[in-house]
């Protein structure tokens, strides 16, 4: 059953953005206001401080100990205002990301590209063939349209769904994830911009999966942790002995000397494990304010509630993991100070910290590629759920089982155009033995209808909602032939490039020919139009026909209208077709209009010539 994007009678996207959008411009504004007294405030003390050093500068031959007083409770009160005015500085500049983030949505609604930042998503392996032909990414796409996923798993995940085609049951159990996210706003946009910095970076962290996955060293050496433990005691033993003098100090010194050379002499093994540790913990560590976020939400669809489940699959929460790791590192980075010496010497620092640091590595190692893999299906879901909260009168789609073999489609738009310039049509492709046959002049919006089916196909099987408000549709594998170029570098001509797509889409059905998961949907446009009119319908008959035999469903767009008269083709197309009207000269001459309405029939009009004389073109 098609239901809804978005609860009836909640805030409409427009006006929550703008209040949003408000609200944060005056959190920013009054914290400018702060960081500027915090500055005027710094400045003050700073001048107080340096007028007390100048003093006991002045009075050194008779010190007063008001102004040495005096001189440390500036340089405490300048710390205090150093600390607070970063937390208001950081405050501010998370305002800002919050400020800016609702007024890129409010260009989104309305398609105004240019305000809004081209996602970079990670291209899918394999490439996903119609990509292109749909406008999948890149500047005014699909994933141009998708806010909410920032991190790069976010982004990541986002891209393989809008790539790929899910089974019935994942598509329902993300469809019910995506309902209860859409009204979370403030969830949602707490997740981006926590994600923002690292989504503006190329971040990756298969080093540090490598390492955190990998072997332990000390574990597998019983010896020498219990040696590094026996040396640790025996020196704090000695120390306090010493300090009794009971023991001259140079039983102790002997001692620690010992303890550098074991120390130093593992350190070939150690400092490049904690290298390793460190190398991408930084960038890991950034993700512990998403991981945060979740800590503690409870969802209640299925799959939500699974993924953060597994978060505390050790115990505790991933925030938690992160924050130990992040302070083990830190501890491990005592080996880049002049004064590493001192706790290696004493307490053979190095082993204990690698202890440690591998205890959590055995504890949490074999999770973390799990957890960003949670991150980046929440921040997809996410992504979707934004999609579906902007979009109010938008559907989820219907996936009916295998048998089914017709796509229905009530007030079909594309998604990539705003409401004011969508023009909807009920459409319906199917069932297994025929295909739709779309006819028409010249920008009458053939190619739109094929890509709104295309579009909405992907969103559908994304889990998210479709431009339209009753859609229904059987488990899909696309193929298109739309957007086809020659290529200079490859030496294909035009002709030779349409016959390698149509060659994809023709192999695409054979390997579909008998299945019980899904069958193939394909969108030909305009198809052969690189050879001429008799050899071009000899060759769409057999490939149709070939299509047709294998049980795949699909829309063809054409001018040549002859192919609904077909042998073999003529019992199978149901026709449409898309007319224009030419309007009485004015004094600019005539004027030709499109109302991009879908009708039944193969189309009875053209309007090349008219399109030549409207340019000036007709007397040439």
């Amino acid at each position: 059953m098609n239901e809804p994007s978005q609860i009836a009678g909640s805030e409409g996207p427009t006006e929550a953005y703008v209040k949003r959008q408000e609200r944060f411009a005056a959190v920013v504004q009054a914290l400018e206001a702060s960081s500027k007294r915090f500055s005027v405030a710094r400045f003050v003390v700073f001048g107080a401080g340096a007028i007390c050093l100048l003093m006991i500068l002045l009075r050194a031959g008779a010190p007063n100990l008001l102004w040495y007083l005096a001189a440390v409770l500036c340089f405490g009160v300048f710390v205090a205002l150093v600390v607070a005015h970063d937390g208001v500085l950081r405050r501010r500049d998370q305002g800002e990301r919050f400020r800016l983030l609702n007024h890129r949505a409010l260009q989104r609604l309305e398609r105004r590209w240019e305000q809004v930042p081209v996602p970079s998503l990670p291209p899918s392996e394999p490439p996903c063939p119609y990509a292109r032909d749909l406008g999948l990414f890149g500047r005014a796409s699909l994933a141009h349209l998708l806010g909410g996923a920032s991190s790069p798993p976010g982004r990541k995940r986002l891209g393989q769904w809008l790539s790929s085609e899910a089974s019935a049951d994942e598509i329902g159990a993300r469809q019910e994830s995506v309902r209860e996210l859409a009204p979370l706003l403030e969830l949602r946009q707490a997740l981006e911009v926590a994600g923002w910095e690292m989504g503006q970076e190329k971040q990756d962290p298969e080093l540090f999966f490598r390492w955190a996955e990998g072997p332990v060293w000390l574990r597998k050496r019983t010896g020498l942790r219990w040696l590094a433990r026996g040396l640790t005691a025996a020196s704090l033993l000695l120390l306090v002995v010493v300090s009794l003098g009971k023991l001259p100090i140079q039983a102790l010194l002997l001692l620690w000397l010992i303890n550098l050379l074991v120390g130093y002499g593992a350190a070939r093994w150690i400092h490049p494990i904690f290298a390793q540790a460190s190398a991408r913990e930084g960038q890991f560590a950034a993700y512990g304010a998403i991981f945060e976020i979740l800590e503690g939400r409870r969802f209640e669809s299925p799959r939500l509630k699974e993924l953060v489940e597994t978060l505390e699959a050790t115990g505790l929460s991933v925030h938690q993991e992160m924050k130990r790791l992040h302070r083990l590192v830190e501890a491990s980075d005592t080996r880049l100070s002049s004064f590493h010496f001192v706790p290696q010497g004493i307490l053979l620092w190095d082993f204990h910290v690698l202890e440690k640091i591998e205890k959590w590595q055995l504890r949490a190692g074999n999770h973390i590629r799990h957890w960003l893999r949670v991150l980046g299906d929440v921040e997809a879901l996410g992504a979707l759920g934004g999609l579906a909260f902007d979009n109010p009168d938008w559907t989820f789609p219907e996936i009916v089982s295998q048998e089914g073999t017709t796509v229905v489609a009530k007030d079909l738009g594309h998604p990539l155009l705003s409401s004011t310039q969508r023009v909807t049509n009920d459409v319906e492709v199917g069932p297994s033995g025929s295909f739709l046959l779309v006819t028409g002049s010249n920008m009458s919006g053939k190619s739109t209808l094929l890509r709104s089916l295309g579009v909405n196909i992907v969103l559908a099987q994304a889990g998210g909602p479709v431009c339209a408000s009753f859609f229904q549709l059987p488990p899909l594998r696309l193929a298109t032939s739309i957007q086809v170029e020659d290529s200079l570098e490859e030496g294909t001509s035009f002709f030779m490039a349409e016959l390698k797509r149509l060659k994809m889409v023709v192999d695409s059905a054979d390997d579909l020919e008998g299945s019980q998961e899904r069958r193939l949907f394909y969108l030909l446009d305009e198809v052969l139009r690189g050879t001429n009119s008799r050899e071009r319908q000899i060759a769409v008959q057999k490939v149709l026909s070939h299509l047709l035999a294998k049980g795949a469903i699909g829309a063809v767009s054409t001018h040549d209208l002859e192919l609904a008269n077909l042998p073999g083709l003529d019992q199978a197309a149901q026709p449409i077709h898309f007319r224009e009207t030419v309007h009485a000269p004015d004094s600019e001459g005539a004027v030709m209009t499109f109302d991009y309405k879908a009708r039944p029939g193969v189309a009875t009009t053209t309007n090349a010539l008219r399109l030549l004389a409207l340019v000036g073109l007709d007397e040439t």
